[in-house]
């Protein structure tokens, strides 16, 4: 149960933190000069189980301009 919550909370926090930059280049939209930023978001490693694979949520890789 505990990694299920791990996965969801690691999926808000990621969220949130992509919710930040759009924030942040809707706030300088018009700023001359400011280019726009994306989010990079990586995928944790999934863990092996009989004969697939279970994910183990993503984390906040960088922003990149």
């Amino acid at each position: 149960m505990a990694e299920l919550l791990q996965i969801g909370a690691s999926g808000i926090n990621v969220y949130q933190r992509a919710l930040a930059t759009v924030s942040n280049n809707i706030a300088n939209l018009s700023t001359d000069g400011y280019s726009r930023q994306t989010t990079e978001i990586k995928q944790n490693q999934p863990v092996a189980v009989g004969n697939g694979y279970i994910g183990t949520g993503e984390y906040f890789d960088s922003v990149s301009s």
